[in-house]
């Protein structure tokens, strides 16, 4: 899997899920493309921790505080990456049949209709 680094393409870098459910400043269009990329990246931080539970070395991630930050941080930013990067899919074909649920935005609805 080519999983590239990770560039800016959130528009909501740094704010929460329920942020952006609630933000005036994103259209509905927009909220549902970025809570579906959020969704994908919750998902991916659960089966990647999951999955990382038998494979990092006892020794060297203990069971103490550090071991389980060590863990966690390394599972969100796996985890973000791959869902920032779109090479799982998930976020795109969630939010493609959620998108063809919402009614039409009115600012776009305007710019698309001839005149």
């Amino acid at each position: 899997m080519n999983i590239q680094a990770p560039t800016k393409t959130h528009l909501s870098e740094g704010l929460s899920l329920e942020q952006v459910a609630h933000s005036t400043k994103l259209t509905e269009r927009e909220k549902i493309t970025e809570l579906s990329k959020g969704f994908e990246a919750v998902l991916l931080r659960n089966v990647l921790e999951n999955a990382q539970k038998p494979t990092l070395d006892k020794k060297s991630t203990s069971n103490n505080a550090t071991g389980g930050i060590y863990r966690d941080m390394l599972s969100n930013q796996t985890a973000d990456m791959i869902s920032r990067s779109g090479t799982l899919g998930l976020a795109r074909q969630l939010d493609r049949e959620l998108s063809s649920r919402c009614p039409a935005d009115p600012k776009t609805a305007q710019s698309d209709s001839p005149t």
